[in-house]
């Protein structure tokens, strides 16, 4: 049931953006590409137990590498599938293949200013 709604949501949030880009699903499909990316990600990457209780991945819950891995590739597959349907066509895909890289590098370098400006280190000693 929880993966009917983040694919839902996914969903339903690329369809909002491609009412204001009036882009025809573009979008759509690429937020739900990014939602398959994550669950199978979750699988691969975290225990059984942990997968239940996990909402959202923080680089101060998950630390450095893993949260990294995370953002490099669903960023990576969102721009793949997100270029790929927008141009439809392999006959100028070395620009397509540069503007999947480019565009991921700078949304990956955003992503990691925005977390580090709100990372908060886990103190060992929780509130009381």
């Amino acid at each position: 049931m929880p993966n009917l709604l983040l694919f839902t949501l996914s969903f339903l949030t690329g369809l909002t953006i491609d009412a204001f880009y009036d882009s025809l699903g573009l979008h759509a499909a690429a937020c739900v590409a990014l939602a398959l990316f994550r669950i199978f990600f979750h699988k691969i990457t975290l225990e059984v137990d942990m997968q239940e209780s996990f909402n959202t991945p923080s680089l101060a819950e998950m630390g450095t590498k893993w949260f990294l891995s995370y953002v490099f590739f669903g960023t990576l597959v969102h721009h793949f599938t997100l270029f790929i349907i927008e141009t439809f066509s392999f006959t100028n895909f070395l620009y397509t293949l540069a503007s999947i890289i480019l565009s991921s590098i700078f949304t990956v370098l955003t992503i990691l200013l925005m977390s580090l400006l709100v990372y908060r280190k886990k103190s060992r000693i929780s509130n009381i």
